[in-house]
């Protein structure tokens, strides 16, 4: 039991911090830019679909 909650506190503690560096990061986009208005997984998505085109290219390139 003490085990289980000693646990479920470290994980509690670890979720915490992951949401205060994802709140760090969203501060520091500029109000201005096009992801100010947009949430975390939007940006998240948005940034992975970049990684993944630039990922096809380069295998592209490589295979030619």
């Amino acid at each position: 039991m003490v085990s289980d909650l000693a646990g479920f506190w470290l994980t509690i503690v670890d979720i915490t911090e992951v949401f205060n560096e994802i709140n760090d990061f969203m501060e520091k986009i500029p109000r201005r830019h096009l992801f100010a208005k947009e949430i975390f997984i939007q940006i998240v998505s948005r940034i992975r679909a970049a990684n993944e085109g630039n990922e096809n290219l380069r295998k592209r390139a490589y295979f030619s």
